[in-house]
């Protein structure tokens, strides 16, 4: 019986030995599980953020923190998710503590530096968009987005140093090249921009707005020909509708070329696009003058007047047109409304005197030039017209 009994409590204890392992077993099983369901409800929330289905990709990220509160692809999903839809504090939170977990994951960084200044950080998004870039050289987008947030606090010099700091290691990056020949545009330097720009076209030649700022710097820095073939393009593309502006600027470059033709086609556009915008309609009556198309620079000012009753330039360019028609009568009647209208204008007043003259009524056209050079003392054209006048010689042009 003794012998029985030891038996039975050797067995009992070997029992209870094996009853752990069994435990531990089943809780690694179910932690497996729970961890393979995770992990495959992730793929499923990543697939929905990045088809844009923020709503479903945010419940599925919960379901994942659900069954893993730590798994820190879902934390920092949910975090991307929360920036993408303005929750920047909550994105903060959580990066933060995935930053306080990881010091080391640059992602992780330049997301905390996105949520900061989305929130208005603006100085703390700067520490993490630098620690960003440190930790990961390769990667531009910290070094982009630093300068981005310089700029906007208005340190542009600081700006565009960190920038032109980086700027040997854009490699094939257009933006970088894009955002020093903004922030060069904008201290006022358009040669050093168009330079940037002209590198940023290079690389990546199917981007419009890299040529619309080429041309745009160009025609700042006056090199003419230059923006000319650089917005030339854009406004034929067939694939393209460059916006007014680019029409308009295209215009001015031929115009400042002495190419009034070109001019007049390229004005024409921009009243086609806008054709509500009275100094649209002005610059084409401009250009029709200088190509000495005279019905075309008629109608064009009429139209300008139309759309502004009270536009000077309409009116001066009207009367202009109208006595280089030889329609003498009414070129008188339009400027000597306006210049009731607009009592400080010399410019109206030259051009008046010149109808006076053309009308064979000398006086007239003097105390015009008088009257012009009263309210403008250093009004050189006035003064060349009244020298004219009272010598009798040939008035000088007013082109």
């Amino acid at each position: 019986m003794k012998r029985l009994a030891v038996v039975l409590i050797v067995l009992g204890l070997a029992a209870g030995c094996n009853m752990q392992p069994v435990k531990e077993a089943k809780q690694d099983a179910y932690k497996r599980w729970y961890e393979t369901r995770a992990q495959l409800l992730y793929g499923l929330a990543e697939d929905q953020y990045k088809a844009g289905e923020l709503l479903k990709a945010r419940s599925t990220a919960n379901e994942v923190l659900g069954l893993d509160s730590q798994h820190r692809q879902g934390r920092l999903l949910l975090a991307k998710i929360n920036i993408e839809e303005g929750e920047y504090p909550a994105a903060v939170d959580l990066l933060s503590r995935l930053e306080s977990e990881n010091p080391k994951s640059a992602e992780v960084l330049y997301l905390l530096g996105v949520a900061q200044e989305n929130r208005g950080l603006f100085q703390d998004a700067l520490v993490s968009y630098r620690r960003a870039q440190e930790l990961d050289p390769s990667d531009l987008a910290p070094i982009i987005a630093a300068t981005e947030v310089l700029a906007a606090q208005g340190d542009l010099k600081q700006a565009q140093a960190y920038v032109e700091s980086y700027i040997s290691l854009a490699g094939n990056n257009a933006r970088m090249y894009e955002l020093a020949g903004r922030l060069a545009m904008m201290l006022n330097d358009p040669g050093k921009a168009a330079g940037y720009y002209q590198q940023a076209c290079d690389l990546n030649s199917a981007n419009r707005q890299s040529a619309e700022m080429l041309g745009e710097a160009l025609f700042m820095d006056r090199q003419y020909e230059r923006a000319a073939q650089a917005l030339a393009p854009l406004t034929a593309a067939p694939d393209y509708s460059a916006p007014a502006w680019v029409h308009t600027m295209l215009g001015d470059c031929y115009m400042a070329m002495d190419r009034a033709r070109q001019a007049r086609e390229a004005y024409a556009q921009a009243t086609e696009l806008s054709p509500s915008d009275p100094g649209a309609w002005c610059n084409l009556a401009k250009a029709a003058l200088a190509a000495e198309d005279m019905p075309r620079a008629i109608v064009a000012a009429r139209q300008a007047l139309r759309l502004d009753g009270n536009c000077q330039d309409a009116s001066v360019l009207l009367g202009y047109a109208m006595l280089r028609d030889g329609d003498i009568d009414r070129a008188r009647a339009v400027l000597a409304d306006a210049a009731g209208r607009h009592p400080a204008s010399a410019e109206l007043r030259c051009v008046l005197g010149r109808v006076h003259a053309a009308a064979g009524d000398g006086e007239s056209a003097r105390r015009c030039y008088a009257e012009a050079l009263r309210i403008e003392p250093g009004n050189v054209l006035a003064a060349q017209l009244l020298a004219a006048a009272d010598s009798g010689g040939q008035e000088p042009s007013i082109n």
